[in-house]
């Protein structure tokens, strides 16, 4: 293999990480996942972190699996970098969570 081959596929692997290999998905939030049972997706009004949900969640944790989401741009998770329609972003991203990760039927809850 030539040196000029192997620079094009060392960079076609670092440029296109979302092609050739990642942890998972990559959403607009920060999820933390605690506990088992069935699912329990947990969101904290805006301005609020997943620190708001750890008295629910040491209550549910052994029989729920809580799915605790820090929306994106609050408590130090990063911006999504959407300027318009943020919460449609949002919104999207949780359902796409949702199917990627099967959740059949999941507790939703808001503070």
């Amino acid at each position: 293999m030539t040196k000029i081959t192997l620079a094009f596929l060392l960079l076609l692997t670092t440029c296109r990480p979302d092609v050739y290999g990642t942890a998972g998905p990559v959403y607009s939030f920060g999820p933390r996942i605690i506990g088992r049972g069935r699912p329990m997706i947990l969101i904290p009004g805006l301005k609020g972190s997943a620190d708001t949900y750890y008295d629910i969640v040491d209550h549910y944790k052994s029989r729920y699996k809580c799915y605790v989401i820090t929306l994106a741009g609050f408590a130090g998770q990063p911006p999504s970098g959407v300027h318009d329609h943020l919460l449609l972003k949002q919104r999207d991203d949780i359902i796409r969570f949702i199917v990627d990760n099967h959740l059949h039927k999941p507790v939703l809850a808001k503070r």
